[in-house]
């Protein structure tokens, strides 16, 4: 991938979770990179984001996979 944005850090992490083309990243949701909290039954639990290291905000995981989408689904 060649992303504005991306680090090379982050695209081998990426890489380490099957990510590997821009489509893929374009599908991605900013909750899958950065980290959520959800409910399930009734229990609330963190589910960890795949570039949740790189301390990237819900903002700008927003702007990346919205650029990603930009160049894919052009």
């Amino acid at each position: 991938m060649n992303l504005k944005g991306l680090t090379p850090g982050m695209l081998v992490t990426l890489g380490e979770n099957n990510i590997k083309k821009l489509e893929e990243f374009a599908d991605l949701a900013s909750d899958e990179l950065t980290g959520a909290y959800d409910e399930i039954k009734g229990e609330r639990i963190r589910i960890d984001g795949l570039l949740e290291d790189f301390a990237l905000s819900k903002n700008e995981a927003d702007d990346l996979i919205m650029k990603a989408r930009e160049i894919v689904y052009k």
